[in-house]
């Protein structure tokens, strides 16, 4: 059996649309990669 999985790059992911993206498709099972200007300062939910 074959699985895929898909990635999806956003920046910009720490606040407004950026977070709000990231959040859609990390709930609907993307590999999703954020970055931002300043990580420590990013929601829980997206250090992992």
């Amino acid at each position: 059996m074959v699985t895929s999985s898909k990635t999806i790059l956003i920046t910009g992911a720490s606040t407004c649309i950026g977070l709000a993206t990231a959040r859609y498709f990390a709930q609907r099972g993307w590999q999703v990669v954020a970055t931002m200007h300043t990580p420590s300062k990013a929601p829980v939910d997206l250090h992992t």
